[in-house]
């Protein structure tokens, strides 16, 4: 039940990304980018952004706040998530 509700608000009332939401601790890098590497990162992401638009499949599971998802809330939720993120780089 806790999930359908999170769910309805994160995707129907909630805009933006919520501020100050953690994420799993295993996608914790604060303090772990090699800057020698963040170019070279940064064009991998890129590269992976592009592909998303294009899957030759559809993108369903599990979400661990929000259940199952289905293709269309995946991207909704990678909007959100990438949108928050180049919010808090000014962009």
């Amino acid at each position: 039940m806790k999930q359908r509700f999170y769910k309805f608000i994160f995707f129907h009332v909630k805009k933006d990304f919520p501020k100050g939401a953690r994420g799993a601790k295993r996608f914790d890098v604060k303090g772990k980018v090699d800057e020698k590497t963040f170019e070279v990162e940064k064009s991998k992401f890129q590269h992976l952004l592009s592909k998303f638009g294009h899957l030759d499949h559809k993108l369903e599971g599990p979400h661990p706040v929000f259940g199952k998802l289905n293709h269309t809330y995946w991207g909704k939720f990678v909007w959100k998530h990438l949108d928050h993120h180049l919010k808090q780089f000014g962009l």
